[in-house]
């Protein structure tokens, strides 16, 4: 075959690939949605200000653990070279497309053209190959596009290119690809509104999952002192917005990136409950709340943006109102989301 590519689509989360990459592969299946909007509602952060990731998802990994969709084995670069060789990892991920089976690569950022750090730094990142064309030598990949304002998109890299950034990593910790194989296309998720319910209610308390629960997780915040969950990062954001400010710390757009997309996660959560529950007055109030409240979360993302450009004191304070208008708002909206998921248990 000279051509292949499997299915993929546009994930819901994709504000950090380790979440997107593995949604792409499952998210055309519409028996997915429950499942996966409910496994995105609470956050977690840790004021480690200058690591662009202090804001995150409280998810495990989707490769980590058993889904109903994704199956994983891991295959480590010794097993690869040993059987394959350096020039057969083409042919090695290759046959895993043909198979019908995606392949998750840590690679060495400095062999990759599309990346920021092309050439210039040692730096690892993470992408999903999904296809393949031999006649021009070049696996299709979902990635950010580094060069192009991170756009999170399908690409195409030059196997040799690839086999280069995965042989030469030096990071013993991402030694391994991850062959993904996907199936139960016709498997059904039954939601557990009990349990959605109680999640929603955890992240409105700001409930310290990790306190409470043996959670087997992997962070990548480092040190957890003085950790927050649910509601509680808007304490972390405002205090963040100061910091930069001050020139403490430096302003990444991506924590108010993941802010809007968990009100957008929340959004179309809530309105997926609605439909179930019918179109009443009550409900179209409901659904008119949640689009408002996504709406907030996209406005400080964009006047982040703007002060980034600007750096104008005037943006910082209009930040940090927007953000506790926010948090009021967000607090009301999924207490009445919550009402309305009592009435249906």
């Amino acid at each position: 075959m000279e051509k292949n590519i499997l299915s993929i689509s546009e994930p819901i989360v994709y504000s950090y690939k380790h979440h997107g990459l593995p949604l792409s592969i499952i998210q055309y299946n519409e028996n997915t949605k429950f499942w996966i909007l409910s496994r995105y509602i609470n956050l977690y952060a840790v004021p480690n200000f200058d690591d662009v990731h202090w804001l995150d998802y409280f998810s495990q990994h989707l490769f980590s653990f058993h889904s109903p969709w994704i199956f994983p084995q891991r295959i480590t670069k010794n097993t690869l070279l040993n059987v394959f060789g350096k020039i057969g990892f083409s042919e090695f991920v290759i046959n895993c497309i043909d198979s019908g089976q995606y392949v998750y690569i840590e690679y060495d950022a400095y062999y990759i053209p599309h990346h920021s750090s092309f050439k210039r730094i040692h730096h690892i990142s993470n992408l999903l190959v999904f296809g393949y064309d031999k006649g021009n030598n070049l696996f299709n990949i979902l990635d950010y596009d580094y060069n192009n304002n991170m756009r999170f998109c399908e690409m195409q890299v030059k196997f040799a290119d690839l086999a280069d950034a995965y042989y030469n990593m030096d990071a013993p910790e991402y030694n391994a690809i991850s062959v993904l194989s996907v199936s139960g296309a016709d498997a059904q998720f039954t939601p557990d509104m009990s349990l959605i319910k109680q999640r929603l209610e955890g992240y409105l308390e700001g409930t310290d999952y990790l306190s409470n629960y043996r959670v087997a997780m992997n962070f990548h915040h480092g040190n957890s002192k003085g950790r927050v969950f649910g509601i509680n990062i808007y304490d972390l954001l405002e205090e963040y917005i100061d910091s930069t400010n001050k020139g403490n710390s430096k302003l990444y757009i991506q924590p108010f990136s993941t802010l809007w997309e968990h009100k957008r996660v929340l959004q179309l959560l809530g309105e997926s409950i609605i439909e179930l529950d019918g179109n009443g007055e009550d409900s179209k109030l409901l659904s008119n709340s949640l689009q408002k409240m996504e709406r907030m979360a996209m406005i400080i993302r964009n006047l982040c943006l703007k002060q980034k450009i600007s750096k104008s004191v005037y943006f910082v304070n209009k930040i940090k109102s927007h953000l506790q208008e926010l948090r009021e708002y967000e607090r009301s909206t999924l207490f009445d989301l919550i009402n309305l998921l009592g009435k249906r248990i």
